[in-house]
Parts: structure tokens; C-alpha cells; sequence
């Protein structure tokens, strides 16, 4: 009978040993859901890491509009943003900018990169990556991928807000190097003007 009791003990443990992970399988399958924002930010993420940077906005603008309590908007405006200055990026090296039709395509992607960014700065101030908005703001200015100098005065500027507003972000050491560069090449143009050529992009 002893035997028989401690069998049965037995078998329960093992039960018990093997019916939880089931239960915690399929209780977080019912709770994991594809149509979330998590799970279209990761869907983003990895279109943004294979280079199909429309597919990667279409997810993550997905996201935005999922995420109603805003707890991943930052990270997701942000890389909307990333996406979009990256296609733009793409664009002009598949397609030549000779027509009217091309040049507004290619400046709408880097207008609304801008635009994302700057979202990211003045609905979440306090966001870890408002600083590297500011920045890559920055960046949209600094070099025209049509293969020559876009705006520099307006590089720096966009430079010096990071500077000022966000002293203790990654992006603030870039930020100043740039803006030492710029002006250090901008100084010497008037003696060789074909300097300006050599920058280097951010």
C-alpha cells in the first residue's frame, strides 16, 4: 500500500514536472499577438536590417498607430524617420535625378525623414534618442546625396541644437565634430575653394 501511495506521488510530481511548461507555452501564446505594436517595431526592425526600407515603414507606421499607450512611439517615430532618410539614400542610386518627377520623389523622402525626426524632439523631449533626432536632422542637411554640398549653414544650425539642448547625449560628440569640420573647411575655401569636396560624410 506504502508503495503503491508513493507511485502515485511519483507520478504526480511528473505530471506537474511536465503539464507547466505546457500551460506557460500556451498561455503566452494566448497572449502574444501579431497584430501589436512590439511586434510590428520588430517586423520594422528586421526590414530595416535587410535593407526593404518601405516594407519597414509600412510596418512601423503600422506600430504607430497601434501603440495607443505611446510607450514604444519614440523608438518608433524615430526609426520611421531612419527608414525614410535611408530610402531616400536608395532612391538616388537607383534612379537618376535628371527629371523634375525623380528630384520631388527623392526630396519628399528626405523632407519627411526630417519631419519624423522632429517629431521625435517635440513630442518627446525626454527621449533618450531626441538628441540623435536632432543629429540625424542634422545629417539630412550636411550632405546631398545628388554627389555635392547641400546645405552647410543650415548643417551647423541644426548641429547646434544638439550642442545646446542635449549636452549629455551620444550624438553631442558627433555633433561638435562636425561642426568644427564644416567650419574649418568653410574657412579655408576661400584658398581652396575644392576642399569643400573632401568632406567626409557623417
Amino acid at each position: 500500500m506504502e508503495v503503491k501511495i508513493k507511485m502515485i506521488k511519483n507520478q504526480y510530481k511528473i505530471f506537474i514536472i511536465l503539464i507547466i511548461p505546457v500551460i506557460f507555452f500556451h498561455s503566452g501564446c494566448a497572449t502574444f499577438k501579431k497584430d501589436t505594436p512590439d511586434s510590428y517595431l520588430t517586423q520594422g526592425k528586421l526590414k530595416l536590417e535587410e535593407k526593404n526600407y518601405l516594407s519597414a515603414i509600412s510596418y512601423l507606421q503600422e506600430g504607430e498607430k497601434k501603440d495607443t499607450k505611446n510607450k514604444l512611439k519614440p523608438e518608433i517615430l524615430f526609426l520611421i524617420g531612419e527608414a525614410f532618410f535611408q530610402q531616400s539614400i536608395e532612391y538616388h542610386k537607383t534612379i537618376y535625378l535628371f527629371t523634375e518627377e525623380a528630384k520631388t520623389i527623392y526630396f519628399n523622402y528626405l523632407n519627411t525623414s526630417r519631419k519624423y525626426f522632429e517629431r521625435v524632439i517635440k513630442e518627446y523631449p525626454k527621449s533618450i534618442l531626441a538628441g540623435d533626432a536632432q543629429y540625424n536632422i542634422g545629417v539630412s542637411f550636411d550632405w546631398d546625396e545628388m554627389g555635392g554640398v547641400n546645405d552647410f549653414e543650415k548643417a551647423v544650425t541644426e548641429y547646434q541644437k544638439v550642442i545646446d539642448n542635449y549636452p549629455g547625449s551620444s550624438a553631442y560628440p558627433k555633433a561638435k565634430s562636425r561642426i568644427e569640420l564644416i567650419k574649418s573647411i568653410h574657412d579655408n575655401m576661400k584658398d581652396s575653394p575644392h576642399d569643400i569636396e573632401n568632406i567626409e560624410k557623417p
